[in-house]
């Protein structure tokens, strides 16, 4: 699916700032970036913060996806929360890491419970 490798490459464009000592737990790292978890929640708020939702993923593909970090988003702040309890406070833990990476100017919280060591 050529998508799917284009969406695969810009996410993995978002972690070239990450010094290549940051080590994470290869199971917590599946559960955010495999199966296409992660992109799904990128594709989300891009949608919602463009006038759509997430569940109609119609606005995304009408938008020129060529840059995951879109710069046509509106110049208002979202505020953003991630929360789980322990696998879940891992993931959310990441999620919250990686979502500021993609959207650096968010306000992004990350709410966790009993969360294990990540890295």
């Amino acid at each position: 699916d050529p998508n799917r490798s284009n969406n695969d490459q810009k996410i993995k464009n978002l972690f070239e700032s990450v010094p290549d000592d940051v080590r994470v737990h290869r199971g917590f790292n599946n559960a955010v970036f495999q199966n296409d978890g992660f992109s799904t929640v990128l594709d989300c708020i891009i949608s919602t913060r463009i006038g759509g939702n997430c569940s109609n993923n119609s606005t995304i593909a009408k938008r020129d996806n060529s840059n995951i970090l879109a710069t046509d988003l509106p110049s208002e702040n979202y505020q953003l929360y991630t929360t789980g309890h322990s696998l879940g406070a891992a993931d959310s833990m990441l999620l919250g890491a990686a979502l500021h990476l993609a959207f650096p100017i968010e306000l992004i919280q990350s709410i966790n419970f009993g969360c294990p060591k990540v890295g």
